[in-house]
C-alpha cells in the first residue's frame, strides 16, 4: 500500500519545485553549501548552519526566511493582537523549554513550527543568534565548516 505524502513531505524531497520557485541568488548559496533541497537543511543545527562558510547573521536569516515562504507561503507576517499575545507566551515557553540545550536546536524545530508567525520566528531565531555569538562554539576569525559534507553527520541527522 502506497502512502500519500503530504504537501510538507513532498516540499522537503523536492529539488525543482524548490529552485522554481525561490530566487536564484538564494538557491545558488544553498547550493554552492552543499544543499540539494530544503530537507538536507531541515536537520541541521543552528549552531554548524552558522558556523558554515560565507554564512553570516543576515545571510542566515535571507535563507531561512527563503525556505519559510517556500514550505509555508500562507504564513502570517504578523499576527493580530489577541493571537500575537499568545504567540509571546508560546515563545517564552519555547525558550524555558529550550534555555538549556539552545545551541542543540535543529532548524526544523523552528522552521516547521506553525504555532509562530514569521514575526515569532525571527524573535526565536534572533535569540539563538545572540546565544551563538556568546557561545564557545563561535569564533570570529573561522568558519568551522567548508559546506554541508563537513558537518559531522552525528551532528545533522
Amino acid at each position: 500500500m502506497k502512502t500519500q505524502t503530504t504537501e510538507i513531505e513532498r516540499k522537503l524531497k523536492s529539488n525543482k519545485e524548490w529552485k522554481s520557485s525561490t530566487d536564484s541568488w538564494i538557491i545558488d548559496h544553498f547550493e554552492f553549501l552543499g544543499f540539494k533541497c530544503p530537507q538536507d537543511f531541515m536537520r541541521v543545527r543552528f549552531y554548524d548552519f552558522f558556523n558554515l562558510d560565507c554564512v553570516d547573521n543576515n545571510r542566515a536569516e535571507e535563507m531561512l526566511i527563503a525556505l519559510s515562504d517556500f514550505l509555508y507561503p500562507y504564513r502570517e507576517d504578523y499576527f493580530d493582537y489577541f493571537e500575537r499575545l499568545d504567540e509571546k507566551k508560546y515563545i517564552r515557553k519555547w525558550l524555558k523549554e529550550h534555555k538549556s540545550n539552545i545551541g542543540d536546536v535543529r532548524i526544523e524545530e523552528i522552521l516547521c513550527d506553525q504555532n509562530l508567525s514569521k514575526e515569532g520566528f525571527r524573535n526565536i531565531y534572533d535569540v539563538i543568534t545572540q546565544c551563538f555569538y556568546h557561545s564557545n562554539e563561535y569564533d570570529s576569525r573561522n568558519y568551522k565548516y567548508w559546506n554541508l559534507n563537513s558537518i559531522p553527520k552525528s551532528q545533522r541527522t
